[in-house]
């Protein structure tokens, strides 16, 4: 299910860089007013368009794995999490954090969780 909701963000993400992209390369094609200034414009608005979209599908599916992650961890070991633990779920890339959320299942205690941390 979780695989299934970030490949939907992920999706709507990468539709919404299209229209952005879309939006700029329109702009900067009727800032030169040319029509073949327009078709490069529209090209190169689409690719950062489409790579901003593609970043912030990145960010919030990071964001959404540490939250899931946050309430495994309060769930399983009823207790909220320190704020030193808070700062390495901040701070921590996909991999740790899925790395974390397998290891929480099997340990015992909230430090075992963030031992390499």
């Amino acid at each position: 299910m979780l695989r299934e909701s970030l490949a939907r963000w992920k999706d709507r993400d990468i539709a919404h860089g299209r229209e952005l992209g879309k939006q700029e390369g329109l702009a900067l094609g009727e800032q030169k007013g040319l029509a073949l200034g327009e078709q490069k414009g529209l090209a190169l608005g689409e690719q950062k368009g489409l790579a901003r979209g593609k970043q912030e599908g990145l960010e919030a599916g990071r964001q959404l794995l540490r939250d899931v992650l946050v309430d495994l961890l309060e769930t399983r070991f009823d207790a909220a999490i320190p704020a030193a633990m808070r700062r390495h779920l901040d701070d921590a890339t996909p991999e740790q954090l899925r790395a974390w959320s397998a290891r929480a299942i099997r340990v015992d205690s909230l430090d075992e969780v963030f031992r390499d941390a």
